[in-house]
């Protein structure tokens, strides 16, 4: 269990791991994620499931 500091965001590069793992984890416990992706590409449902509840998302390039 997460003690109560306030509001929390993780800044998150979503690679596929520990990452989604945190991304996920965050969001149980009532945190907000910020997505940070390198480009676009199709994601996965794990991806599309954390995007769709992120504060924001972002990609750096619009291609590999």
């Amino acid at each position: 269990m997460i003690k109560e500091y306030g509001d929390i965001t993780l800044l998150d590069g979503m690679a596929q791991g520990v990452d989604q793992i945190a991304a996920l984890l965050t969001l149980k416990n009532g945190g907000n994620v910020e997505c940070y992706f390198p480009y676009k590409h199709k994601l996965s449902e794990v991806e599309e499931y954390i995007v769709e509840k992120a504060a924001g998302v972002r990609y750096e390039c619009e291609k590999f």
